[in-house]
């Protein structure tokens, strides 16, 4: 209208979660069908799904987390949770372009069905350490890894990552706090992997680490960027920590290019590193 106006283009960086189901976790003491046994306190996952009237499965390797982790607290017998298969995120900033500016978000999902675990970068500090800074040290614990389920804890005074970072259990229970968090369940790679790495060789192999050992629960908020990674069609049927490839995202190959034109590049200077190295900062 040739008015005085000015068109200001917004985009939400909010999260969008979609493949809602809700889970009751119960504890036995019997062998019974869709059972978790961990440490020797079993749980069985009774699955309510949301807008949907053909049965699905939840990853296996989510119920095992989920159960896995509340094992380790013996009081609890009974606890909800809402999963969910796909989430909408933003990229981390660092990682971004100025040729970004539209895609700012990344769609993760997983699927039985069709055997689908999309995969990320993400950051794997351990949550119960004295340090509260969620993002730490961006370089050094950065790690591929493969995405099994988000969810959100539904039942109050449970000892949550989030919560015991500040509360002990007991204080958490008779307290009833109520963590909003939204988490997810990822395993990792056996090693940390920076951005530097991928950089210099473009397509780099990896390989899934122990079950219980590379398990983790951790705030969606971990997540920094999306990864491309594909199955090693080499090896035996049956691993069980089976090996793949991530490599490089499209839209930063010009950095494995800067590092094949400028090889007096040291570490640390140029290429995606550079740019988290001094979002770091």
């Amino acid at each position: 209208m040739k008015d005085d106006y000015e068109l200001v283009q917004t985009q939400s960086c909010g999260a969008n979660f979609s493949g809602e189901h809700d889970i009751t976790f119960i504890r036995r003491h019997t062998n019974l069908t869709n059972t978790v046994n961990v440490d020797g306190v079993q749980f069985s996952a009774n699955v309510v799904w949301k807008r949907s009237s053909t049965t699905k499965l939840v990853d296996n390797t989510f119920q095992y987390a989920v159960s896995r982790y509340m094992a380790q607290y013996g009081h609890v017998a009974k606890f909800r949770v809402t999963g969910y298969t796909t989430a909408k995120l933003a990229n981390a900033p660092e990682t971004l372009e100025e040729y970004d500016a539209i895609a700012l978000q990344s769609m993760y999902k997983v699927d039985t069905q069709t055997d689908r675990n999309d995969w990320c970068m993400i950051l794997t500090h351990e949550l119960g350490s004295e340090v509260k800074d969620e993002r730490l040290n961006v370089l050094d614990y950065l790690c591929p890894a493969r995405i099994h389920g988000f969810f959100c804890f539904q039942t109050p005074g449970l000892p949550t990552p989030h919560l015991l970072q500040s509360e002990d259990a007991d204080t958490i229970k008779e307290m009833a706090r109520m963590d909003n968090t939204m988490y997810v369940v990822v395993r990792t790679h056996r090693h940390f992997l920076n951005w530097e790495q991928l950089e210099k060789e473009f397509i780099l192999p990896i390989q899934l680490g122990d079950l219980d050992e590379c398990t983790y629960i951790f705030p969606v908020s971990r997540i920094v960027n999306p990864l491309y990674v594909f199955e090693d069609h080499g090896q035996q049927n049956g691993t069980p920590n089976p090996s793949f490839f991530a490599t490089l995202p499209a839209r930063y190959s010009s950095f494995y290019l800067d590092y094949k034109l400028n090889p007096q590049l040291i570490p640390g200077e140029g290429g995606l590193s550079q740019k988290c190295e001094e979002y770091a900062k």
